[in-house]
């Protein structure tokens, strides 16, 4: 029977889960990752990420009690920028999907006839989170570096590349370079007008293909078989919403850590195009994935419990506890949960989180409950532009 090793790398942990061919869990190990927080930059050190994944996979692979791994697999956040110089090593931190840094340069793409016709193309808007903004704020703010840089992957392509030294990526995550999928090709005129050299971006091989097989040295400290194949997937909020089992029409998941990733299944051809969310191709089941992710999800939780209950010895269960002693509608309070500015559906970096109807009688038990229920209402948002598309979504798959 044959293993799967699957290393997901979050914005808050890094873990390693070994699957047999039936899906069983064999084992896991899981280790926290750090993310710098300024203002607009969000960033994380690519050198811990690759650290810690040898940890997690050395550790899983030996309380697997396996003799041999055979296939080797990343899923990590999507539109974070890692510049690789040609050793392949990483030239600094990544600039991680949150970072606002390139509201200019994402303006100043938004505004090129060049892109005009990529946007026809593909539908998809040069919003602050996706990687050509990312890449030309890099340029004008460090040329130095960018001037060094051999590639400019996702963290997907970069870990890939650490276990098998083949750069190479999948179409969705190419897709946040505004990758066409029906044309499957970079947009080459607006590269070349931006100064992005074609070379610098990964190959792009399909969902499923073999990148190559484990570097030896790597095996070597890992003590894993040498032979076995590293496999492309494709970003986290794809993989879980694929592993939530959706499969008809009408069928969405929610699958909530540190962010909120809501997606619908859909093989209409007579979807809308639409500026508040994300229609990506799932081309091996010949439909489309509609949907979108936002700033925080389960990140509003891990607020609350650092605002007010960081002295309580278990603080997810009084929180819960208390957010249920409040009135459905928190007493009249409502929050507005864009801590972090907003992606999905709102698409506004300067957004803030509101406490609204604040009156001296609410206590901390309603501003819980307030933040709780403003997680539905993320959904909620989410679901009624899908809707505007022309998808309908019947049922939901909580993860």
């Amino acid at each position: 029977m044959c293993s799967v090793m699957v290393i997901n790398m979050g914005l808050k942990s890094i873990r390693c889960i070994i699957f047999d061919s039936k899906g069983r869990k064999l084992s896991s190990a899981a280790l926290a990752i750090n993310t710098a927080i300024n203002d607009k930059c969000v960033e994380q050190v690519p050198e811990e990420w690759s650290k810690k994944a040898e940890l997690v996979m050395k550790k899983a692979f030996r309380e697997s009690k396996q003799d041999r791994i055979d296939y080797i697999t990343v899923t990590a956040s999507a539109s974070c920028l890692v510049c690789v110089g040609r050793e392949g090593l990483p030239l600094g931190s990544a600039l991680m999907i949150s970072d606002k840094r390139a509201e200019k340069e994402a303006e100043f793409v938004r505004s090129m006839p060049e892109f005009q016709e990529v946007y026809k193309q593909t539908g998809l808007d040069a919003a602050v989170s996706l990687m050509l903004p990312k890449i030309l704020w890099m340029k004008r703010n460090n040329p130095g570096l960018f001037e060094k840089t051999a590639y400019f992957l996702t963290p997907n392509d970069y870990l890939i590349s650490i276990l098998s030294g083949r750069y190479v990526t999948d179409y969705l995550n190419a897709v946040k370079y505004h990758y066409d999928t029906e044309r499957k090709e970079y947009p080459v005129t607006l590269l070349e007008k931006l100064g992005i050299p074609l070379s610098s971006l990964p190959e792009v091989l399909d969902i499923g293909s073999k990148a190559g097989t484990l570097k030896s040295s790597l095996a070597k400290r890992l003590g894993i078989n040498a032979d076995a194949e590293v496999i492309v997937t494709s970003y986290d909020a794809i993989c879980s919403f694929i592993g939530s089992g959706v499969s008809e029409e009408g069928e969405a998941s929610d699958v909530s850590g540190t962010v909120t990733v809501f997606r619908t299944l859909s093989r209409k051809k007579n979807i809308k195009d639409s500026t508040k969310i994300y229609r990506v191709p799932f081309c091996q089941e010949h439909a489309s994935i509609v949907g979108g992710s936002n700033n925080l999800g389960g990140g509003l939780i891990e607020w609350v419990k650092q605002c007010y209950y960081q002295k309580e010895e278990y603080p997810y269960e009084i929180m819960e506890k208390e957010a249920g002693e409040s009135d459905i509608g928190a007493r009249g309070l409502v929050f507005l949960p864009y801590l972090l500015g907003e992606r999905a559906p709102l698409w506004d970096d300067n957004a803030r989180g509101v406490f609204f109807g604040l009156e001296r009688m609410h206590t901390r038990k309603d501003m819980t409950r307030a933040v709780f229920e403003s997680t539905g209402f993320i959904d909620l948002d989410i679901i009624e532009a899908t809707r505007e598309a022309g998808v309908d979504v019947q049922s939901i798959r909580l993860s």
